[in-house]
């Protein structure tokens, strides 16, 4: 064995006992038969890179922290936690948009949702605060 094999590790498809080396977390057999009924989203690669981990969402939090959401006419009094994409990006300009982002807290995040369009600023969410850096 080379020091770059991995060791054989169980397919993750129920019910399965096939013990291998393969790419992905199940046997060939089972990969074959797996669909994703989840399209990947466009810009998924960027929710992981530094520019939006180390800057840009630390940066809404700090002008933002407390949930924008509205209620009532009242805004949320919680911590946000969540950043939330108003308009699910399709480019990098529309995922960096502070005018495109709120910060929400866990309750209030609409989960699974890919973007809100039908939410209107004043009316369920607080305009989100943004000071352009300087670095």
């Amino acid at each position: 064995m080379s020091v770059t094999t991995r060791p054989p590790r169980k397919c993750l498809k129920p019910g399965c006992c096939k013990f291998g080396n393969w790419k992905r977390s199940y046997c060939d057999e089972h990969d074959s038969q797996r669909t994703d009924s989840r399209t990947p989203r466009p810009l998924q690669e960027l929710y992981s890179g530094r520019t939006y981990r180390d800057r840009f969402r630390p940066r809404i939090m700090s002008l933002n922290p407390i949930c924008q959401r509205l209620v009532d006419g009242a805004q949320c009094t919680q911590p946000g936690t969540e950043l939330h994409h108003l308009k699910e990006p399709h480019c990098n300009a529309e995922f960096f948009d502070p005018k495109n982002v709120v910060m929400l807290c866990a309750p209030h995040h609409p989960g699974g949702r890919r973007g809100t369009p039908e939410w209107r600023e004043g009316i369920d969410y607080v305009a989100t605060r943004w000071e352009t850096p300087c670095f």
